[in-house]
């Protein structure tokens, strides 16, 4: 498990938008988090899961508790799409116990695939024996707070290639994203791992992914949606394309009339779509693109024949307007 880099191998859319959060709430205390809500282990190994815990929260009811062999990932590029551009901040609420023993880590990826490759931007680590926060590699340090839950803030900005580490409202560090740990790294945010390295207990709850500033983004060209058939009481195949060939997260959007809308931002679609009517429970089809295509089976129900329906695709936090496809415009046979 090469979890941790060791210091002798290294000399497109809207902002203000919430993009991802977990409170660990909705799953049951004592369970494994590895394959729950987009989670998974340091190489997909189950051996390094960590457990959901109700013995600290921030917000209740649960948190998740990084100890022992714990070696957790979320993988912002396999649940988000490929982040590559603008201003983020992501946040998260953290407690160490008063009695933590060992060295914990924190850690953030531009470059992160199961085997590898990898390529770590940020490496903090929190240090019982110290009681410091360390940034490792610049060396920066801070006061380790315990017995209370305090936030960690990292500011990144893709387009200036920076990263700000804060630690319980103090600045820890400002340096380059691409460069701070691994060196030469990618402008993408790929991967986060919680990093307990046979440490003892430190609570982790409230995460937050916000997306804050444009800067940098190309809006992308628009898709492309068909259809193989529409009849009612059958399946249709839709097919959705990005000429570009991405990996991006799209989602397929129907309504039953003409006229203006916007879907609000409903899981992070916000483009306007040019149906009347639509909402969250509308969205269907959603997943990421691979090597620029889409397909789904979507169940007609019967009582939609003689209905006409329009569909329209739509790129993830793309928005307004700025990433659609062309409009199904169709009656249901």
């Amino acid at each position: 498990m090469a979890c941790v880099v060791a210091a002798a191998s290294f000399g497109t859319g809207a902002f203000g938008q919430v993009m991802w959060t977990e409170n660990f709430d909705s799953y049951t205390a004592g369970s494994g988090l590895f394959g729950q809500g987009g989670w998974t282990a340091w190489d997909d190994d189950i051996t390094w899961d960590s457990l959901v815990s109700d013995a600290q929260s921030n917000s209740p009811k649960n948190s998740v508790d990084i100890n022992g062999n714990s070696d957790t990932v979320y993988r912002f590029d396999d649940n988000l799409g490929t982040i590559d551009c603008g201003q983020w901040t992501l946040t998260a609420m953290q407690f160490v116990p008063t009695d933590l023993a060992g060295e914990s880590y924190f850690i953030l990826l531009n470059e992160y695939l199961p085997g590898g490759p990898y390529n770590w931007s940020t490496q903090v680590h929190f240090d019982s024996v110290s009681q410091t926060v360390i940034a490792d590699f610049s060396g920066e340090t801070l006061p380790l707070v315990t017995g209370q839950w305090v936030p960690i803030q990292v500011d990144i900005d893709l387009q200036a290639d920076t990263q700000t580490f804060t630690y319980n409202g103090t600045v820890l560090y400002s340096a380059t994203w691409t460069d701070q740990v691994s060196g030469g790294g990618q402008l993408q945010i790929q991967a986060m791992d919680l990093f307990a390295n046979g440490a003892t207990s430190i609570f982790y709850d409230d995460f937050k992914l916000e997306k804050t500033g444009n800067g940098g983004c190309v809006a992308p060209d628009c898709l492309t949606v068909s259809v193989d058939r529409l009849i009612g009481g059958l399946s249709s195949t839709f097919t959705i394309d990005d000429p570009n060939g991405s990996n991006s997260v799209v989602a397929l959007v129907y309504g039953f009339q003409s006229g203006q809308t916007n879907v609000n931002g409903q899981f992070g679609y916000c483009a306007s779509f040019g149906i009347k009517g639509v909402s969250q429970d509308k969205l269907i089809c959603q997943g990421k693109l691979s090597a620029g295509q889409k397909t789904c089976k979507q169940p007609i129900p019967g009582f939609a024949i003689g209905k006409r329906v329009l569909f329209q695709a739509a790129m993830r936090d793309t928005c307004p307007d700025t990433c659609m496809s062309n409009v199904l415009d169709m009656v249901v046979q």
